[in-house]
């Protein structure tokens, strides 16, 4: 199967505008998710989907494929869904880009369910 990680990553979010390239620690909160996801050793490809070219020159400069998407989008799920359009794929995994603590193990955990049920329509981590 094909598992292909998507971090959707916007500037205009209404609470914090331009979050995705708040520095944490001297890093960018994106670099630290495009970090983190890097380590999952399940993932075939891994790309950003944004509507914002600062967004993805950081991505870019941190060696991840850019998709660029609509602006208009109404959620991040929605991004996902626009830049796998075409693609090829089994599963898609939504990465929240704006979780700095995100690890390849904890991708991993998430992708498994689905070589162990390829009828799995859906899953998501929990704690």
């Amino acid at each position: 199967m094909k598992y292909v990680g998507v971090i959707p990553s916007r500037w205009a979010s209404t609470r914090f505008p331009g979050k995705p390239l708040a520095l944490i620690n001297g890093k960018s909160l994106l670099a630290w998710v495009i970090e983190g996801a890097k380590t999952s050793s399940l993932l075939n490809e891994l790309l950003v989907a944004t509507d914002d070219e600062r967004i993805a020159k950081e991505a870019s400069a941190q060696g991840l494929e850019v998709v660029m998407t609509d602006s208009a989008l109404a959620s991040g799920t929605d991004r996902v869904f626009a830049a796998l359009k075409g693609r090829d794929c089994d599963v898609a995994v939504n990465i929240q880009g704006d979780e700095p603590l995100m690890t390849g193990e904890l991708i991993d955990q998430l992708i498994a369910p689905f070589s162990e049920d390829p009828q799995l329509d859906m899953a998501t981590l929990g704690r």
